[in-house]
């Protein structure tokens, strides 16, 4: 769905202890239930062995605290008296709401009522039908006594008081609809296991065997960043209907919306809140980003920033990646104690030592990625730095980063060159006698390190800069200006050059190359600074911003910021309650080359849009221009949906495998789901670009758009036929909802298509530039395995089959059979361009549950059955039209062989019936290639 924008406003919303706006045990408040849970515990997750793995096993929550909770769900009425719906019936609970319709709604019902609000946040982001699909800076204040989403935890422990699913509203007495609250099992607690499923505030997190206090879910460490939904709904079967259920049939995220997700509030601070995070570590403190993308944008003309620092209350790293707003939680063994994070140049990998500035023994210098997964070095090191000399990736490193008052100790010390490819080490050499850590310039020949003295090496010769005076945090710049800035202890130079005294670290000192002060930078009242470092800004360029700890009076590093050195501004990014050592990379583009030998489109120095703007600069009268990398391959951002990553994920193997790909998978979330992300059929390399939603206009512009244009081997195309939902967004508008075909409806968010549409689809050449750019989306690394075992990342995936579902009333599809009409000729369409390039088309019609034997549709979202078997000879009957196109019915109408436990659910096979699917059309693809 479009969205568009807001204006980035700031909204810091007020957050006091007032106690008159605490809640009191026993008041009586509309629409609310007081809940005596003080040290009173619930049990949390399942043992049944067949549960999802992110439903086991068991734990148990205690809570230090009452609470109350809404008697039912939030209403249509209730809701648009605070917010904008379109909602009609004012009785009837309110569904079609984000995550963040939520919290917004909490916030107004807690301003209405004279309370603090728990949520606060800078900005927020809307789609066109006004729902909010991103809230930017968001921070929760659980020990406000305002109005919130309840925990899980809170929301289970008041779900059993009442839980009576033959109470419920489900698929068997709800004709598939929400109904007015408590109208079933009486007026108290009303509707927990049916009508709507309901958001709470937690983010997804895997269980563990324990007992937490206060539990209020994960930290969104997971790749997909994944909410919990609970209860069933209108639509559930009574069988699916369980308190230890967690999510829905696809992933849950934020920004996720449906028909049957509403949700209730709670009411009642929690003073001292517990996270569990995804490896299974329970913490209690949490940090906070003030910042944002668009901010970071504004900051260094690209989305594209990471930053890392040590958390040293919990002793692991956090990174933040600004691009696609994720963050990611970084834990190492007891025995390794990250200091000194460094992000590699291309923003994948991150260097830390065990040892911290001005502390000589023994230390260790590891990289690793976003998971965890570590690469020793082999001996002694200390405070890695980063270094690209001759396009080789190196890292530039000292045996001991120690004290350097002495200058024997310092020269008996050694600097260290290692290069680091295709995740190894190689052989390190010594660069100079002396320990500088502090940065140092192959290219000038010069070095500078500081932990007591300025100690610098430049053209060979050793020298001592400031006057020999104390100095530390030193950090030369990566750029043509080489400045070198450090922090001192209130010296005498620092003061003359200042024109004040000023206290230990309370000032940014910069030098020139001969060691000159050129400009000073006082900290913001109250702090001082600490673990500064210059912001790489590219080779080419001088760079003006430091990133650092702020320190409170206390001697606590409670902020990140951001120093400018053009107007000495500080600029808070993050804040917390103990954070060292933090890095900003920012991504800048290789120096630009003749790219005329790859592309000549004299129409591509104009791109643009209504909604997103980009450009390709010209370089040459030959047209030739240089790839924008801030719009090139950026096929997601945050306010994304399920889908949209879906279609990120999928852009990413593309460009990743399109001089290998033989066969080509497309359709919905049946094949996504059932096959592996790529296999061999007859021996010829698949990939599966199944996505979720899907229809069959959507397949064919990835293949015209892409697939044909550059999957030169490609030999064959199979494609699921989901006739069920083909009378789903046609081309144009249909029953006043807009299309669902993502290139005309989806892709316009974000510039990476935008990008790709106005340069022809690359049509003349990919640039070597653009696939390594497609990587950059959420969880790239190791974060994407989700998406690459999505359903069937455990065995319990295969859960077998329950009762039919059916989402709509099959027999409205006969009013709209141009829909059908259309969708044959799409795949006319496609199969008449493959035949052209000798590829062969394959329509695979998946199996659903035989169960719609039973009922008067042919599947979950219709057609009749009538109706389906008119389709279905339709699509057999092209096989003669068409020679290049081959017809599999798996379904058969109900009357197939795949068994119950070859399935996910009533729409999706898990892998084993994949397997025999795929074994089938190994089969076929075998007796196509005969002579």
């Amino acid at each position: 769905m479009l969205f568009w924008i807001l204006p980035l406003i700031f909204i810091f919303i007020s957050c006091s202890d007032d106690s008159s706006t605490a809640v009191k045990s026993h008041d009586e408040i509309d629409g609310m239930v007081f809940i005596d849970a003080l040290n009173k515990s619930v049990t949390l997750g399942t043992k049944e062995k067949t549960a999802k793995e992110n439903e086991k096993p068991e734990m148990k929550v205690v809570f230090s605290y009452d609470y109350y909770i809404g008697n039912k769900e939030v209403t249509c009425g209730e809701y648009k008296e605070l917010l904008k719906s379109d909602c009609e019936n004012s009785l009837l609970p309110i569904g079609d709401v984000t995550y963040f319709d939520a919290l917004l709604y909490a916030n107004e019902k807690s301003k209405k009522e004279s309370r603090d609000t728990v949520y606060s946040y800078t900005g927020k982001n809307l789609d066109e039908d006004g729902n909010c699909i991103q809230l930017e800076g968001l921070e929760i204040h659980f020990d406000v006594a305002g109005y919130r989403l309840p925990t899980e935890a809170e929301w289970v422990y008041a779900a059993q008081k009442n839980w009576k699913i033959e109470n419920s509203w489900n698929n068997e007495n709800s004709d598939y609809k929400p109904h007015q609250g408590c109208l079933k099992g009486g007026k108290l607690l009303c509707d927990f296991p049916g009508n709507m499923s309901e958001w709470v505030g937690d983010f997804l997190t895997h269980f563990k065997d324990t007992t937490l206090k206060d539990f209020v879910g994960g930290l969104g460490d997971n790749s997909l960043q994944e909410r919990v939904l609970k209860g069933g709904n209108f639509t559930s079967s009574k069988s699916e209907i369980t308190l230890y259920k967690r999510g829905d049939i696809y992933a849950v995220t934020s920004s996720k919306k449906a028909d049957y997700v509403g949700f209730r509030l709670a009411l009642g601070g929690i003073k001292n809140p517990f996270y569990l995070r995804e490896g299974g570590e329970s913490i209690q403190n949490e940090f906070k980003i003030i910042t944002n993308y668009n901010q970071i944008k504004d900051f260094f003309g690209t989305y594209k920033a990471k930053l890392i620092f040590r958390n040293d209350v919990t002793k692991n790293l956090i990174l933040i990646d600004f691009n696609n707003n994720s963050q990611h939680i970084i834990s190492f063994p007891d025995s390794i104690d990250p200091y000194h994070p460094e992000i590699s140049p291309d923003g994948n990998w991150i260097a830390f030592s065990t040892k911290i500035e001005g502390v000589s023994g023994e230390s260790k210098i590891y990289v690793t990625d976003v998971a965890g997964n570590l690469i020793p070095l082999e001996g002694n090191g200390a405070i890695p730095r980063w270094d690209v000399s001759n396009r080789d990736t190196s890292i530039i490193y000292v045996s001991d980063g120690g004290d350097n008052k002495n200058q024997n100790e310092f020269i008996s010390k050694i600097t260290y060159k290692i290069p680091f490819t295709g995740g190894k080490f190689g052989k390190a050499e010594k660069i100079y006698d002396g320990s500088y850590h502090g940065g140092i310039s192959l290219s000038k020949d010069l070095a500078v390190t500081g932990s007591t003295l300025l100690r610098v090496k430049n053209k060979g010769m050793d020298t001592v800069w400031y006057q020999s005076e104390q100095a530390c945090n030193v950090s030369l710049s990566k750029d043509k200006c080489n400045r070198t800035l450090f922090l001192d202890f209130g010296g005498t130079t620092g003061r003359e050059f200042a024109g004040e005294k000023y206290r230990t670290h309370e000032r940014i000192l910069i030098a020139d190359t001969l060691g000159n002060l050129i400009q000073t930078i006082k900290a913001p009242k109250g702090f001082t600074f600490d673990h500064t470092e210059w912001v790489n800004m590219g080779d080419h360029n001088c760079s003006h911003y430091i990133i650092a700890t702020l320190a409170n009076i206390n001697g606590s590093h409670t902020q990140i910021a951001l120093v400018n050195t053009k107007d000495s501004s500080v600029f808070t990014l993050v804040e917390s309650g103990e954070v060292w050592h933090p890095h900003l990379w920012v991504f800048h583009p290789p120096s630009v080359k003749d790219t005329s030998g790859i592309i000549k489109d004299s129409a591509v120095a104009n791109d643009s849009s209504d909604v997103i703007k980009d450009s390709a600069t010209v370089i040459d009268s030959s047209n030739a221009f240089k790839i924008d990398l801030d719009s090139a391959g950026i096929y997601l951002f945050p306010g994304q949906t399920d889908e949209d990553r879906f279609w990120r994920y999928n852009m990413e193997k593309l460009w990743t495998f399109k001089d290998s790909i033989e066969i080509a998978v497309l359709g919905s979330s049946r094949p996504m789901i059932a096959f592996p992300n790529y296999f061999f059929l007859n021996n010829l390399f698949a990939m599966n670009f199944g996505q979720t939603p899907n229809s069959i206009y959507m397949t064919y512009d990835f293949l015209h758009f892409y697939l044909f244009k550059h999957l030169k081997k490609m030999k064959y195309v199979i494609i699921s036929l989901d006739i069920d939902f083909w009378w789903h967004g046609y081309r144009g508008i249909f029953r006043g909802e807009k299309s669902n075909n993502f290139f005309e409806f989806k892709a316009i968010n974000y510039p990476g298509y935008v990008y790709d549409k106005n340069h022809n689809y690359w049509e003349d050449g990919v640039p070597e530039e653009l696939p390594q750019l497609t990587v950059d989306g959420p969880g790239t690394v190791g974060g994407l395995s989700f998406l690459y075992d999505w359903g069937r990342e455990n065995p319990s995936a295969c859960n077998g089959l329950g009762d039919p579902l059916i989402s709509n009333d099959s027999t409205d599809f006969r009013l709209f059979p141009d829909a059908y009409t259309n969708g044959i000729k799409e795949l006319e369409g496609i199969i008449e361009t493959a035949k052209s390039k000798n590829i062969q088309i394959i329509g695979v019609i998946f199996p659903l549950n035989p169960r719609y034997k039973n009922t008067g549709a042919y599947g979950r979202y219709g057609p009749t059955r009538s109706f389906a078997k008119s389709v279905i000879k339709n699509l057999d009957s092209l096989q003669i039209k068409h020679k290049n196109f081959y017809f599999m019915d798996e379904n058969k109408n109900g009357d197939h062989d795949y068994h119950d436990k070859m399935f996910v659910d009533s729409d999706h096979m898990c892998t084993d019936g994949g397997k025999q699917l795929l074994s089938r059309l190994d089969s076929l693809i075998k007796s196509m290639d005969q002579p």
